[in-house]
């Protein structure tokens, strides 16, 4: 079949126009798709530091390894152990009975910097309200 050198042409500028569009489109879904993720692991890592509060007395995890039981317990295995742990920055040093001075700063966030989480409360805020049913002990 013989094509036309105004048809090329045409056909290569429709594709030069779309290649732009469809590997930006894929950039946004993509980047969609890690803040989806990020936001999953965020709440996953609030909820398990709230399980282990719960489990313990109070008491706050001091470290990622305190969190595997927890995790197993609430884990629906949406999410793996490590790559909420590959996403989420915990302050395990967090000084829960002077919540006044220490609570600009938060028991979870992520770092990738994304400030995004699946509804509420925010992981931080559930984290404290946990904090304000009982009387935490210091890590």
């Amino acid at each position: 079949m013989k094509y036309s050198l105004r048809s090329l042409m045409i056909v290569g500028a429709v594709v030069g126009l779309l290649l732009p569009a469809l590997g930006g489109g894929y950039c946004i879904l993509r980047e969609q798709g890690e803040m989806i993720r990020d936001a999953y692991c965020v709440d996953w890592a609030s909820a398990m530091i709230v399980q282990f509060m719960d489990d313990n007395d109070g008491q706050y995890p001091r470290e990622w390894n305190d969190l595997r039981l927890p995790f197993e317990k609430i884990s629906d295995k949406s999410f793996a152990f490590e790559e909420i742990r590959s996403r989420v920055e915990i302050n395990f040093s967090a000084n829960l009975l002077n919540q006044r001075d220490d609570g600009l700063r938060p028991f979870v966030q992520l770092k990738s910097g994304r400030g995004v989480s699946w509804g509420s409360p925010e992981p931080n805020e559930r984290i404290r309200a946990r904090i304000a049913q009982g009387k935490p002990t210091s890590p």
